[in-house]
């Protein structure tokens, strides 16, 4: 009698961990594409990870639609920055009951702030520079984050960890290469409308670029946009990165000879995609732009 109680006492722990057969996947939401790409590299297919940002949403003004939040309801987990960085998400998500993982919450995550940058968890007054997910390794440290809710994922607690030592390793490998890739034209010079790429220049060891605006709102006046123009000439740039929401005429008109090439830091362009092939694509734009053989 003792063998069918044991055999009986382990289906039933198997079934608190494991889904049913049949069972629909987890639905996990991601606040912006690059960290749905993180969750689709790293959870496959026991999960879908779909991101609450609309492809034509604009973060920094952004109305969300009743179906938007109700989606941020029903999901198992939402996986987002956090407040500081995406303070209209922080609204939507107060009427949420369900788990949620911010990587502002991560230990040891790189944060920069206005203009200047440290370990999350000293007190500054200047907002967020909310384009965190462009520091690889906050992405790592973001992966380790989702361990915890292997129940909510409805996988095995060792096959979430498995997979994110794979990503991590991945990525690690991925950021060193590119650095190298990117090493012969990391000194060089470019112009963008506004800076979304502190990040990506601490991670990769790229330049940060001459800025139109810090303010995707506001064009610069006549003398703003001559002094610009002079900087432009006297820098020697050569390269244009225009985001989708960039003025591309005026950044046209500022430097008329250089090489245009767009891309979108959200990777909005670059849907259903994973996370190392964005930060890849990203990188090769670079490359493109500032002349790299």
């Amino acid at each position: 009698m003792r063998l069918p109680w044991l055999l009986l006492s382990f289906v039933l722990s198997w079934s608190v961990v494991a889904p049913a057969a049949g069972s629909a996947p987890a639905r996990v939401l991601g606040s912006v594409e690059p960290i749905t790409m993180m969750l689709r590299e790293v959870l496959g297919e026991p999960v879908h990870a779909a991101t609450l940002l609309e492809p034509g949403q604009n973060p920094h003004n952004v109305s969300f639609t009743p179906g938007q939040a109700r989606r941020a309801h029903e999901a198992d987990l939402v996986v987002w920055t956090g407040g500081e960085a995406e303070p209209q998400v922080a609204g939507l998500l107060g009427r949420r009951k369900g788990p949620e993982l911010a990587l502002l919450d991560q230990p040891g995550v790189y944060v920069r702030k206005g203009g200047d940058h440290h370990h999350h968890g000293h007190h500054h007054d200047r907002p967020v520079d909310p384009h965190l997910w462009l520091y690889p390794d906050n992405m790592r440290r973001l992966a380790r984050g989702l361990e915890p809710f292997h129940e909510e994922l409805g996988m095995e607690e060792q096959e979430l960890a498995r997979r994110v030592d794979e990503f991590v390793s991945r990525l690690e490998a991925l950021e060193e290469r590119l650095g190298e890739e990117l090493a012969p034209v990391a000194d060089r010079p470019y112009l963008s409308y506004h800076d979304p790429w502190a990040y990506l220049a601490a991670s990769l060891g790229i330049q940060r670029p001459a800025v139109v605006s810090h303010n995707l709102d506001v064009e610069p006046g006549t003398r703003e946009f001559a002094r610009l123009a002079r900087e432009v000439r006297d820098q020697g740039i050569e390269c244009v990165l225009v985001e989708p929401e960039g003025r591309r005429a005026l950044l046209r008109r500022l430097c008329a000879e250089c090489r245009v090439v767009a891309v979108d830091p959200l990777g909005r362009d670059r849907d259903g995609e994973t996370y190392s092939s964005f930060l890849e694509g990203i990188a090769e734009r670079f490359a493109a732009c500032l002349g790299a053989e």
